[in-house]
């Protein structure tokens, strides 16, 4: 300001309306200036205070992810083991009905063979003899 005041005073026209323009021009630049680096330091201090706050909302977006991908696992293995454990015990039935299919039609085909046998030629008693 005094630059511009002096350089007016040194061509005679301190108080005219060149130099009050001249000087509220300057005073409106410097204080649109000023505004704007006011305005810059408050975006920059808010932004310092949102990044903390932000990193620690996604460190808990990355957890619940984390955790939801654990459970959906866990609940599938636990559903592949009890899926596991009823077929090998419907196997340990069916292996014991088999087992026992298989005794019934031995002695069954026992039996029969006995009875084609004993009807193909059968035991004669000799009597008694007195």
């Amino acid at each position: 300001m005094k630059g511009l005041e002096r350089s007016a005073a040194a061509r005679g026209g301190l108080l005219s309306g060149g130099t009050l323009k001249g000087i509220q021009r300057f005073g409106q630049d410097m204080a649109s200036q000023e505004y704007q680096n006011a305005f810059n330091r408050y975006q920059t201090e808010r932004q310092a205070r949102l990044n903390p706050l932000q990193s620690l909302a996604g460190v808990g977006q990355t957890t619940s992810q984390q955790l939801g991908a654990a459970g959906t696992q866990m609940a599938g293995n636990v559903g592949n083991l009890i899926t596991g454990g009823a077929a090998a015990r419907a196997s340990g039935y069916v292996g014991g009905a088999n087992a026992l299919t298989g005794a019934l039609n031995t002695g069954l085909n026992y039996y029969q063979g006995q009875q084609m046998m004993n009807r193909l030629a059968p035991q004669t008693t000799a009597a008694p003899s007195e």
